[in-house]
């Protein structure tokens, strides 16, 4: 079986890769609104990629 390397990464590192993914996933696919997405709380979400891809987690306490 192929390993997988997950890291958390910084919003601002891969904010381009993020946001592409947000949109995607949440606005196009699943219909959420832009101003419910983007809320204001990803700088402070812990961002995980996945290999190559980068997946965005909820803010953790």
């Amino acid at each position: 079986m192929d390993e997988l390397t997950i890291k958390v990464v910084g919003y601002t590192e891969r904010l381009s890769e993020i946001k592409l993914i947000m949109v995607q996933v949440f606005q196009f696919e699943q219909g959420v609104a832009a101003d419910l997405e983007f809320d204001g709380k990803d700088e402070i979400a812990k961002h995980l990629s996945i290999g190559e891809f980068v997946r965005v987690a909820w803010p953790f306490a």
